[in-house]
């Protein structure tokens, strides 16, 4: 009899996870094996980078977060919300362009960005998602920020799902996205633009939250992100290879 309780009592153990929304298909299928493998459930918030991290140092019950950067881990572990010995860099993102029916796939620049067709361009807000802030700093570098912000060109989305949501509800001709969303929305990948690596490449963040009682389960999935079969899952969905550099807290 107490065995069986214990195995009830382990069935529904919860995990709640803070995901960047860049990150929410691909964490679905790891949320599935790791449930599967732990006989567990986890509870999965999505959203901008910025505002999850809010709600983590205003007390939200998050066991795990996966950011979009690594300088909202960093802030957490300094200001002691974040346990040091569990941050891990789960993957780098990569910053497109998606411009429905736009066909060959072009290095992007400010002849493209200011041309006529493209009326209104879709940003994650760059104040509260990383994805918005490596666009924003992309269209400063070409030179046409400030252009496209005064003719009311730029269409600011809370996070790239909802900047995806912009383009594919034609709200927006254009967008700043992550690579993973074009893939799994199955556009036509002629149709999307890299940045290059300097603005394109986000190193993206997990770090288990510190509480007084800990979670078991929590450093458990930080370091399921880390085996074979998660790896896979990242890179399927468009994520890069990490550089050495890139692997734990540098």
């Amino acid at each position: 009899m107490f065995i069986l309780f214990q195995t009830l009592s382990a069935e529904k153990k919860i995990l709640k996870v803070a995901v960047a929304s860049n990150f929410s298909a691909t964490f679905i299928k790891i949320q599935k094996a790791f449930e599967d493998r732990y006989s567990c459930s986890i509870r999965a918030s999505y959203g901008s980078t910025s505002k999850l991290y809010q709600q983590i140092v205003c007390g939200a019950p998050f066991d795990v977060f996966l950011s979009a950067d690594r300088e909202h881990i960093k802030m957490l572990i300094e200001q002691g919300w974040g346990e040091l010995k569990t941050y891990y860099t789960y993957a780098v993102g990569q910053l497109v362009l998606y411009i429905p029916n736009s066909g060959a796939n072009t290095k992007i620049d400010a002849k493209i960005l200011m041309s006529d067709h493209l009326k209104k361009i879709a940003i994650a807000n760059p104040q509260t998602a990383p994805y918005g802030r490596a666009a924003q700093l992309f269209l400063k570098e070409l030179g046409v920020w400030n252009e496209l912000c005064s003719l009311s060109r730029v269409v600011t989305a809370e996070n790239v799902a909802q900047a995806m949501t912009f383009i594919l509800t034609k709200n927006a001709d254009a967008g700043f996205i992550a690579k993973s969303q074009a893939l799994e929305t199955r556009v036509n990948m002629l149709d999307v633009h890299y940045v290059g690596e300097f603005f394109g490449r986000l190193p993206q963040g997990a770090i288990v939250i510190r509480h007084e009682e800990q979670n078991c389960l929590a450093e458990k999935f930080v370091d399921f992100l880390k085996t074979y079969e998660s790896q896979q899952l990242i890179l399927n969905a468009g994520y890069v290879e990490k550089m050495r550099t890139e692997e734990g807290c540098s």
